[in-house]
């Protein structure tokens, strides 16, 4: 800690009285106001709809700022893309796309539907949905039509696994089951079949050009 003796003494001697102290915590600081940094990370960009939607709520902007802050950076990349879309698409029909009403919303995901997508992309444009909405009587996605609309889209065009086939790993297990002496047994008798085949190979090519 620096010593307030010494410092006021510099102060005295250079005649100069320092605004801030960047490198000091509100215990050893000897300047006022004290600067410290902001560990609260601003929203994209892309999230400026539910923002205004939260506000519409009435709320103050030190509780907006903190439940914006519940939206991790990829959920709110993954919801700036869709509420472009949600923004367009309420232009077009002239509405506001806070106080729009569960039917254009419904309709909204069926545009997405009809347009190849499938039930995980309207399940993040639903969640999307439920915060731009600034209805009190309920987030989107727990109206029961809502609920309906996304169940038919499951039946209709459900996630389908990333890999349709595996490999059986029984077959490794099995050659494996008899212990390391066993398997290296079993590597080099797989080796002398590969030599033995490669040699009966070349006799055969010799016969055909002799």
């Amino acid at each position: 800690m620096l010593n307030p003796t010494l410092f006021q003494r510099v102060m005295g001697e250079f005649q100069v009285t320092p605004d801030i102290a960047l490198f000091a915590s509100r215990i050893n600081s000897l300047c006022h106001p004290l600067v410290k940094k902001n560990k609260t990370k601003p929203p994209s960009a892309g999230m400026a709809t539910v923002r205004q939607a939260i506000q519409a709520r009435s709320l103050s902007n030190g509780v907006t700022d903190i439940i914006m802050q519940s939206w991790r950076p990829a959920t709110q990349t993954q919801y700036s893309t869709y509420l472009k879309r949600w923004e367009k698409f309420c232009s077009d029909s002239h509405l506001d796309p806070i106080h729009a009403s569960a039917r254009l919303g419904l309709e909204f995901l069926s545009s997405l539907f009809d347009g190849g997508l499938g039930f995980s992309v309207l399940s993040t444009a639903k969640y999307m949905l439920s915060a731009t909405s600034a209805l009190d009587s309920g987030t989107f996605r727990e109206q029961s039509l809502v609920k309906r609309f996304m169940l038919g889209v499951f039946n209709a065009r459900p996630s389908l696994p990333r890999y349709t086939a595996t490999s059986d790993a029984g077959i490794v297990l099995d050659y494996l089951s008899d212990g390391p002496g066993a398997f290296a047994t079993k590597t080099a008798h797989l080796e002398d079949s590969n030599a033995d085949g490669l040699s009966y190979q070349s006799k055969g090519a010799n016969s055909k050009i002799r």
